[in-house]
């Protein structure tokens, strides 16, 4: 008892971590009331203030409102990323899995061949050549992410075709499909669980990237990524206008690979107390 009390304990500050920065991505900049696009050159560079609780940017922007309205961007690519590339993922790894041979073959060469590109740069490849915009990033990050909760899946679908409520559902006639989606899959979910969390932060991190690189959404939009890259060349005289869409970008990586471990040990079975 002891011992699941302390793993819950262990998933509940990175979650209510994520629950604020979401929170406050969504919500805060309809109580704030500063425009993150608004121009102001007579406030260029400002320290943190009354007015402008972390200070403006090199040109007179509001940063907290900049911030959230790139946690908002940051947020919503991840999720979407996640949930399609989770989605094909389990899908592909299902049927690998579960049909073995050359489909197996097929779909295994097709996640190694994959893998042996840097996924980022493949990622910076595709960003270059479609039109900039939100929908370009998703799907870049989406086609090479979605390997890896396939591997996992496949790995689980091969150790759990035999077991016997597997073998006793085939016996009872069960259809192939029903034994994929109502007896395999609930029993190997845990891990993908875990791993769409822990992907989530792999994902911001990618967002960041290509914002900083310049790629993707346009320079005058609000991306954590981009706000590092620009106040790169403030660092000198108005340190604050990177460092606080840094330290944005630290707590919900951190808080995403956290409550991934967490969760991965929690659904662990080998692990219950």
């Amino acid at each position: 008892m002891i011992h699941k009390r302390k793993r819950g304990n262990t998933a509940l500050k990175p979650a209510l971590a994520l629950t604020l920065l979401i929170s406050a991505s969504l919500l805060g900049p309809n109580f704030l009331r500063k425009s993150p696009f608004e121009v102001n050159f007579t406030h260029v560079s400002e320290g943190p203030s009354e007015q402008h609780w972390l200070g403006t940017d090199e040109l007179g922007r509001d940063i907290l409102s900049r911030i959230l309205q790139g946690g908002r961007t940051s947020l919503l690519i991840a999720a979407t990323v996640q949930v399609s590339s989770t989605f094909l993922g389990v899908l592909v790894g299902l049927v690998a899995g579960y049909a073995r041979g050359t489909v197996d073959t097929m779909l295994m060469a097709l996640v190694d061949s994959l893998y042996s590109f840097p996924a980022l740069v493949i990622v910076i490849v595709m960003v270059a050549v479609m039109p900039p915009g939100i929908e370009s990033i998703i799907i870049a990050l989406a086609l090479v992410s979605w390997p890896l909760p396939a591997r996992v899946m496949r790995t689980k679908v091969v150790s759990l075709r035999k077991e016997e409520f597997v073998v006793a559902a085939k016996a009872l006639g069960a259809s192939d499909a029903r034994i994929l989606f109502r007896h395999i899959l609930p029993n190997s979910i845990s891990p993908i669980i875990a791993l769409f969390t822990q992907g989530a932060a792999t994902t911001i991190i990618s967002e960041s990237a290509l914002g900083y690189l310049g790629l993707g959404l346009p320079a005058s939009y609000p991306t954590w990524g981009g706000m590092i890259a620009k106040g790169r060349d403030y660092l000198l005289g108005s340190p604050h206008i990177a460092l606080f869409p840094t330290l944005a970008l630290m707590i919900a990586v951190i808080s995403f690979n956290r409550l991934g471990e967490a969760l991965r040990v929690y659904l662990d079975p080998r692990r219950a107390a």
